[in-house]
């Protein structure tokens, strides 16, 4: 039987158990797009942009868990209009499979309509990048794709596919498919185990600090069993917040090493009596070091990692594990079970849940003042509160945006298990929550998917609440409309005495969207938020609620903002 090259291409995607295909629609993509038409097990998402289809992308993989949302793209300007996505999810380290149309290869360096180096251009934004340059090889560079996609550290990968060969007649037994391999996972060396077992066996206040990359190697029932049967407390990344339960009397909530940006005092009380910090699956970037500060002297690093390029990276460690997580936790639990005493270990989890409770109550007491506010304009710490209140941890995946939505929500809001918060920072691109929970809520249908974001990154990519609607994907939107790109402001007033630079936004957002389609409804009143939700939720599809809030609202910074470079320090 004789079928198109894009037929092909559709076939490998169906071997790899894709669920959806998304973007728009250009000539470079049509033999991609005629070959989706007829299945049923590959939907297709007809967005409203290219960066759109990436970040919807990325958000159904995090929600997932494997890249099985895959971005269709065409050539030219839908390769640039990707960009910033690519370097999101690179950045993030999210495994995705892009496929980018291509000209025919005859007529490359030509002058074709919209022809761009395509893999040129996304080379520092993607893991890897091909172009299949005959038909018969396309199996093998899709399975490459997804191999290198997945495997470690995870991350982007773009296929381009020119027209001659998605195009091209070939016969389907030439082309037959087989999937990319399932476990691409490994352990590190038994005798470095050993070492880091016996470095926690002899700490006294050992801290796990666990990233994104706990989430990625499936760890959260590990990491629970070892911090349970060794007494460890746990902190969190923002991108690996949700890979520990934060309801659980040994949960820290949001930390960094030494200190981040957003650390809770539970975190920071914790890390600086720490002996031992073991990372796992994390990088200590910027803001989850407070730009690096110097590491306490008292303190031995364990780093745990599945890319051996961070280890030294940031900070020199005493013990360095390139490894799986789930699969290093498991191993150094099966260590410790001949090292440490029962009594021993009972003794320092009783000390730590109580000190952990004593800080996590005094703490929610300082903050309820401001959860509870009946200010108007509307407190945005209210809001958090509100959908606290309201929804159910184990039955919602709470996401947000870039700027100061983030800080009014994350250290508040509590996860209750792995995905139910899906956070992002690591390239902060304005707009990613809008399309990326649409990918979410996709992925998981049975969840209340609830995104924060401000009325700055709406302007980036608002469009795509239309492409909710037109799909009735239920998400529920918290647009935070303070006028302002708040952050922005926020960093100008501390660094240039209050010379303010393109700051000041406006506009009705709750009439755009429901011109889109979307259920949308303008609050200006904190009594108003709940009944509000409560409309939404009962929607047959996306709902927005506009929330009219207070600008310039105190961040909970638990360690120094990096200052602006040659910008005297505020006394």
């Amino acid at each position: 039987m004789t079928i198109r090259g894009g037929q092909a291409i559709v076939n490998a995607l169906a071997g790899e158990g894709v669920r959806y295909v998304g973007g728009h629609s250009g000539d470079a993509t049509y033999e991609v797009l005629d070959g989706l038409h007829d299945r049923t097990d590959i939907k297709n998402i007809l967005t409203r942009h290219e960066q759109g289809s990436v970040y919807m992308a990325d958000g159904f993989n995090r929600a997932y868990g494997r890249p099985a949302f895959v971005p269709l793209v065409t050539k030219g300007p839908g390769n640039g209009n990707i960009i910033g996505a690519l370097g999101n999810a690179h950045v993030d380290a999210v495994p995705m499979v892009v496929l980018q149309g291509q000209s025919p290869q005859a007529l490359l360096d030509k002058g074709t309509l919209q022809e761009a180096p395509h893999l040129d251009i996304v080379r520092g934004v993607t893991k890897w990048g091909c172009r299949i340059t005959t038909p018969t090889r396309i199996p093998e560079m899709m399975r490459r794709a997804f191999t290198t996609a997945r495997a470690g550290r995870p991350g982007p990968v773009v296929v381009e596919i020119p027209m001659d060969i998605t195009s091209a007649d070939i016969e389907e037994d030439k082309v037959p498919y087989f999937p990319a391999p399932e476990n691409l996972t490994f352990v590190a060396d038994p005798e470095a185990v050993k070492a880091v077992a016996r470095a926690i066996a002899a700490a006294e206040r050992p801290v796990l600090y666990v990233g994104h990359g706990a989430l990625w190697s499936g760890a959260t029932d590990v990491l629970i069993e070892l911090a349970e049967t060794y007494g460890i407390p746990v902190m969190t990344t923002l991108n690996g917040k949700s890979a520990f339960p934060e309801n659980h009397p040994l949960s820290l909530g949001l930390g960094g090493y030494p200190v981040a940006v957003y650390s809770s005092p539970m975190a920071k009380a914790f890390v600086e009596k720490a002996d031992l910090v073991i990372a796992a699956g994390t990088s200590f970037k910027e803001y989850a070091t407070c730009q690096w500060l110097p590491l306490p002297k008292q303190t031995k690093l364990v780093h745990i990692n599945t890319d051996y390029l961070e280890f030294g990276k940031a900070y020199p460690a005493d013990y360095s594990l390139l490894s799986d997580i789930r699969l290093a936790f498991s191993a150094i639990s099966h260590e410790l079970a001949s090292m440490v005493k029962a009594a021993q270990v009972q003794k320092r989890r009783a000390s730590a849940e109580a000190e952990i409770a004593t800080i996590k109550a005094k703490w929610r007491a300082d903050w309820q003042s401001r959860l509870t506010s009946d200010e108007v304009p509307i407190n945005p710490y209210r809001v958090t509160h509100e959908v606290m209140s309201l929804l159910k941890p184990e039955e919602t995946i709470l996401m947000h945006d870039a700027g100061t939505v983030r800080a009014y929500v994350a250290q508040h809001y509590l996860s209750d298990g792995p995905r139910s918060f899906i956070g992002f920072g690591g390239n902060s691109a304005m707009g990613w929550s809008v399309p990326a929970a649409i990918g979410a809520k996709l992925a998981r249908p049975d969840k209340v998917v609830v995104d924060f974001v401000g009325d700055g990154s709406f302007g980036m990519t608002g469009m795509e609440v239309e492409t909710a609607a037109r799909y009735k994907v239920k998400v529920i939107y918290m647009l935070i409309n303070n006028g302002v790109l708040n952050a922005v402001k926020m960093g100008q007033t501390g660094n240039y005495d209050k010379r303010w630079m393109w700051t000041e936004l406006s506009g009705d957002y709750a009439k755009v969207a429901e011109g889109l389609g979307v259920l949308a409804q303008k609050v200006d009143r904190p009594d108003q938020i709940r009944p509000a939700l409560e409309k939404a939720l009962r929607a047959d599809g996306p709902a927005l609620i506009e929330v009219i809030a207070k600008p310039g609202e105190p961040l909970p910074y638990a360690g120094p903002k990096p200052p602006y470079p040659n910008r005297p320090k505020k006394k």
